[in-house]
């Protein structure tokens, strides 16, 4: 079945008003469309010019904020720590998004601009909920510093040199030169051992002995090693303990005390070759795994 076409009348049908030739001729001749165009162009360099010098002073207050931080940082003893970058960088993003928004003003009224801005914001942070997360984290590092940039570490059995501190994670280079990147929620929430907060490290080396070898031989044969390296201190003074009687032989233990911790896991491996040449020097017998059945 074909719709019905409503009937049409010609005699109801307005015409089009003729264009108005005569005035754009009257306004070109007079000069006065030139001159609205004018005005336009005008007005609008003008707003692009305070927009311009908004953006200017807003990057400039930028630079200078973030220059105090440093500054500040640096006279705290704190320049090392990355707590200050995090917070150089936050402050940056905030001036310059608020400059960005200011300049926009002189365009468009930035009122309906920020209510949508809201709802956008709202509607992000639920779908942006892990980087946010992490955005909170980086602040609590800000404020609580439980590490710092340079500062030994082992997380979660993961050890490492802490090389940045950003907004959304950690870098940590580890000892195979490789960057692991760690979120900032796992940061805080993970078990995390610093090796360099309080400026003093014990390190301590197992060893073992015959049951037949005597523990004060093996202990001055480790302590002799021990106090002849430079990097380990005098002051706590190296010691060897007995820790247990194990199936095989004795267990004891060597502890040293390191001030630079640059020279952690390069000292332990010295000092496990050291400690086997010293003790194979003295005579003493380093056991074996070994299992006795009787029949």
């Amino acid at each position: 079945m074909q719709p019905k076409v409503p009937d049409i009348n010609p005699n109801t049908l307005k015409p089009l008003p003729p264009p108005d030739v005569a005035g754009t001729v009257k306004q070109l001749a007079s000069g006065e469309l030139f001159y609205n165009w004018g005005y336009i162009l005008q007005d609008l360099l003008y707003k692009a010019a305070w927009a311009f010098l908004i953006l200017l002073f807003f990057w400039f207050l930028s630079k200078v904020v973030v220059r105090l931080i440093h500054k500040t940082a640096g006279r705290t003893g704190k320049s090392g720590s990355g707590a200050h970058q995090l917070l150089a960088k936050t402050a940056k993003l905030f001036i310059f998004s608020f400059g960005l928004v200011t300049a926009l003003g002189q365009f468009i009224n930035i009122t309906p601009l920020l209510a949508g801005l809201g709802v956008v914001g709202l509607a992000v942070g639920f779908a942006a909920q892990d980087t946010i997360k992490n955005f909170i984290a980086g602040i609590t590092i800000l404020i609580d510093q439980p590490f710092r940039v340079g500062d030994n570490i082992v997380l979660e059995g993961k050890y490492g040199v802490v090389h940045e501190i950003t907004l959304r994670s950690t870098r940590i280079k580890t000892v195979n030169n490789e960057m692991m990147v760690l979120p900032n929620d796992q940061m805080i929430n993970g078990k995390v051992i610093n090796h360099s907060m309080l400026g003093l490290l014990r390190l301590e080396i197992p060893f073992s002995i015959g049951y037949n070898e005597s523990p004060t031989v093996a202990r001055d044969a480790a302590l002799q090693i021990a106090t002849a390296d430079p990097r380990v201190e005098k002051d706590p003074p190296p010691s060897v303990i007995v820790t247990a009687m194990a199936d095989s032989g004795i267990s004891l233990m060597l502890r040293v005390w390191i001030r630079n911790m640059a020279h952690e896991v390069p000292l332990r491996g010295d000092l496990n070759e050291a400690l086997l040449h010293s003790l194979q020097k003295a005579g003493i017998e380093i056991p074996y795994p070994a299992i006795i059945i009787r029949s």
